[in-house]
């Protein structure tokens, strides 16, 4: 009889799939909708898989779920409400549920963790990575979310929020594992110097308007993308994607002040957003009003 092999993440029913893109790197994204139903995965599954859910109740029936694993059997009462589950890849399990779920998915190739996690400088099994199972975790519903957002927008799944978004969501990942008691620390020499960190700024800058991957923003510094990523928040306070957003924000304060006949999609368009809404989405999170607000009131 042969063995069963673990099966790809990204093998589902694809009547089930509202969205799918690539966020580089072998990763992927996906947006589920699903009725009641069950999952079994006797070898697990070869990637990494992280997902936020929400669950309605089917009418008439009372909410119900259980899962098993090697270490044992839970079973659920409620339905999921931003819900945070984290299966690493080869993971034998099962799971069953009887309510309506909406769900992102991100699928991760052990590869990419596991070089994050050489980067970083931990002594570092894969096996170490922990399975979490209906947890409430807002910062990672929160970078999903914020992925999903941008993913969409995307044109090539690999610009500079998309990759930044991935390594935030890998270091969580990482700082959850049992490798350590301690976080992860930087190896020596990551650190972003003063003159690496004006380089880049410079760079952003030059580039506001430019769709700016992380691997050529680091290699323009001469740093690795990992810590390059890590070094950047910790001397400027926010990572490399939302210093680029802030700086077209600031450019688009500016054309919305000084050239008020320029339309908001002109001004979206010249500083590299994928549209209208995509600019207003950020414009609105960083000022506080639209930009249609923000010009009436100036």
């Amino acid at each position: 009889m042969t063995e069963p092999r673990p099966v790809s993440a990204t093998s589902v029913d694809p009547l089930s799939i509202d969205f799918r893109a690539s966020c580089g790197r072998g990763a992927q994204l996906m947006v589920r909708s699903r009725d009641p139903g069950a999952v079994e995965l006797p070898r697990g599954q070869q990637e990494h898989m992280l997902y936020c859910s929400v669950g309605t109740p089917v009418d008439g029936l009372p909410v119900v779920s259980s899962l098993q694993t090697e270490q044992g059997e839970w079973s659920w009462q409620n339905c999921p409400t931003n819900h945070i589950t984290f299966v690493p890849a080869g993971y034998p399990m099962s799971w069953d549920w009887n309510y309506r779920s909406s769900s992102i998915h991100l699928t991760l190739p052990p590869g990419l963790i596991d070089g994050m996690a050489q980067e970083i400088g931990e002594p570092w099994k894969a096996a170490a990575l922990r399975p979490q199972f209906r947890v409430f975790d807002q910062h990672l519903a929160t970078l999903l979310g914020e992925l999903h957002a941008e993913v969409s927008l995307s044109e090539n799944g690999a610009d500079l929020s998309v990759t930044s978004l991935i390594n935030l969501v890998g270091v969580r990942l990482l700082r959850s594992a049992e490798v350590s008691d301690k976080a992860p620390t930087e190896s020596a020499g990551a650190t972003v110097s003063a003159v690496r960190l004006a380089q880049a700024v410079e760079y952003l800058s030059d580039r506001v308007g430019d769709r700016v991957t992380l691997e050529e923003l680091a290699q323009a510094v001469g740093m690795s993308p990992f810590h390059f990523s890590r070094s950047f928040k910790k001397a400027t306070g926010l990572p490399p994607h939302e210093f680029h957003i802030q700086l077209r924000i600031s450019r688009a304060r500016e054309l919305l002040r000084t050239r008020t006949r320029l339309p908001v999609a002109q001004i979206a368009a010249d500083l590299g957003f994928a549209d209208e809404n995509h600019l207003r989405r950020h414009f609105k999170r960083v000022v506080g009003m639209s930009p249609a607000a923000f010009r009436k009131s100036r």
